[in-house]
């Protein structure tokens, strides 16, 4: 009889997910929990928590925790304030509630909802609930995107304008001041000019990028492959969608028959036929680039003539120095010289953590999920004002039908705060997450060599090897800016 009187025991969860969100949103949830306990003389035994961590399972050591102990039986009832702060993802939820309830014997209670897992009829409503969020939340980005559809056929622009473009009441229009360095990209490229050369070029010029910084390969790059240059407007090529593993949202391309595509002549920068014969030397480039023989082939030079680094079955050599005229006679080691780069690489990237989180979130929340966001924004300032309304009126007449539609646009207004919450939650990286993906850079070694050599182009300027004396090379790296690394010749031939 002792036993059937004991008091429950209970633990708290909370989370919040983002560093856009307040710390303060986990004091927020634990406080309302501990009051429920005690309204409902619950023994609160612990409290778990997940702090700037997404939804995603794998990353939440506070729910991990919570869950081991839940099989040691430490506890009887969860107490969370309310789903969201469990699991956005409806089988994810399930899966955590089935595995407390059905293995461990404990319920769980969503105290803001007033969802109690040991009512049944509470278990079945949990499901649709979240089968709704998730229904409604596609209604709003079926909605922005068709939105998105119907501005495009009727010629206006939907996103960020590209260099040599600027957007005046919705429609794009042709930037002269930018326009011209467009047409010398395209000129440059077709005399042979590569990548890097164009953006060594524009940055001797003080030409800035869109987003008003330095030039580099990829932007280059992506100048002389966007159609849009030629006259021709291609939207829906690509669509986001969740990484399984990271919970991250990632760039898809859409099958070419989805695409859309509208001739626009009045917008062409560059004549179609030079635009065509540009990419069709691209083209013929990635195909010769596939015979690389290291992932840093067309990086690495010699520091004392300039040329650029052949590479035979093992080693880097200067081509010069074999017809005697240039006196960098070294080797380098090729396995040597790309486990040595990624190790530096690593370090340096590491220093550089808040930066390339900065420029990579700008990157990720653009075009369609910045639209998405813009959307749910302006509905969320709809249902605000007509919140603020009906609360003025329920001080005047307090009436039953007016509660009933202030518990709607409430719930209405949670459920686009959370999808909001989510948009961020899937394309912002934070800090740790930046720091794990350079932490797997020695990942790059398991790519294909065009992959891995397209990456660290993007990544690395030039490697210089440089004989200094009969006993020393040195080596260095150069990013945006150059930092030299000195290796000690300790092979006798060379490294």
């Amino acid at each position: 009889m002792a036993g059937e009187n004991r008091r429950k025991r209970a633990v708290i969860y909370a989370r919040y997910s983002t560093e856009k969100q307040r710390p303060t949103s986990i004091e927020d949830q634990v406080a309302i929990c501990r009051k429920y306990a005690e309204q409902n003389d619950f023994e609160l035994v612990g409290i778990y928590k997940d702090e700037a961590v997404s939804g995603f399972y794998g990353e939440r050591k506070g729910l991990k925790k919570l869950l081991e102990d839940a099989e040691k039986r430490l506890f009887d009832v969860v107490l969370v304030e309310h789903t969201s702060r469990l699991s956005r993802d409806s089988y994810e939820l399930q899966k955590i509630i089935r595995t407390l309830k059905y293995v461990y014997n404990v319920d769980v209670i969503f105290v803001s909802q007033g969802i109690n897992t040991e009512r049944e009829s509470d278990e079945v409503l949990l499901k649709y609930l979240s089968l709704a969020d998730e229904s409604y939340i596609e209604a709003v980005r079926i909605m922005t995107k068709r939105s998105m559809i119907a501005k495009v056929q009727q010629g206006k622009w939907v996103s960020s304008p590209p260099f040599g473009y600027e957007v005046k009441d919705g429609v794009l229009k042709i930037k002269e001041d930018e326009a011209k360095w467009v047409r010398k990209i395209f000129e440059m490229k077709y005399k042979g000019y590569g990548y890097k050369e164009i953006a060594k070029f524009l940055n001797s010029k003080g030409i800035k990028t869109k987003k008003g910084k330095t030039w580099d390969t990829f932007p280059v790059r992506n100048i002389l492959t966007n159609p849009i240059y030629k006259g021709e407007l291609t939207w829906n090529r690509t669509r986001w969608v969740k990484h399984p593993i990271t919970g991250k949202r990632v760039r898809r391309e859409r099958p070419e028959e989805e695409w859309i595509k509208v001739k626009v002549p009045e917008l062409a920068i560059v004549p179609e036929d030079l635009w065509n014969r540009v990419n069709e030397k691209i083209r013929k480039e990635n195909t010769r680039s596939r015979k690389i023989k290291s992932f840093l082939s067309g990086i690495v030079v010699c520091g004392n003539c300039g040329r650029k680094m052949a590479i035979d079955k093992n080693s880097f050599y200067c081509p010069k120095a074999k017809v005697s005229a240039c006196e960098n006679d070294f080797k380098i080691n090729k396995n040597f010289l790309e486990h040595y780069v990624i190790s530096k690489l690593k370090k340096t990237l590491l220093e550089e953590v808040e930066t390339i989180k900065n420029e990579v979130n700008s990157e990720l929340l653009s075009g369609e999920l910045k639209a998405e966001l813009e959307n749910v924004e302006k509905e969320l300032a709809k249902v605000n004002k007509k919140l603020a309304n009906a609360y003025d009126l329920l001080l005047e007449n307090p009436s039953e039908v007016l509660k009933l539609k202030i518990k709607e646009l409430e719930s209405e207004k949670e459920k686009l705060e959370r999808r909001k919450e989510e948009i961020l939650k899937e394309t912002v990286f934070s800090n740790s997450e930046i720091e794990k993906i350079i932490n797997h850079l020695d990942l790059v070694f398991s790519l294909e060599r065009e992959e891995a050599n397209s990456l660290m182009k993007e990544v690395l300027e030039e490697i210089k090897i440089k004989k200094v004396n009969l006993n020393l090379v040195e080596v260095e790296l150069t990013r945006s800016y150059p930092e030299k690394l000195t290796i000690y010749n300790g092979c006798g031939g060379g490294i």
